[in-house]
């Protein structure tokens, strides 16, 4: 996969959000879900003023406890 790297000063962000972390059992499942609720369920077609048809996985307060 190829990726771009973009820097912005500000962007608006909208869809879906959940709270998980690496120690939850569940965290596979937690973003999976995300992903699914986001197409499957609807909420992307929902979205309004979309430039294009792109998503972006954003994580934020990431730390890697382990």
């Amino acid at each position: 996969m190829d990726y771009t790297m973009v820097h912005l000063a500000q962007k608006i962000v909208v869809g879906v959000k959940a709270v998980t972390g690496n120690d939850d059992p569940k965290m596979n499942e937690v973003i999976g879900g995300l992903w699914e609720k986001l197409y499957q369920g609807g909420v992307s077609a929902s979205i309004k003023n979309k430039l294009n048809e792109y998503a972006i996985g954003l994580y934020s307060d990431y730390s890697n406890n382990g």
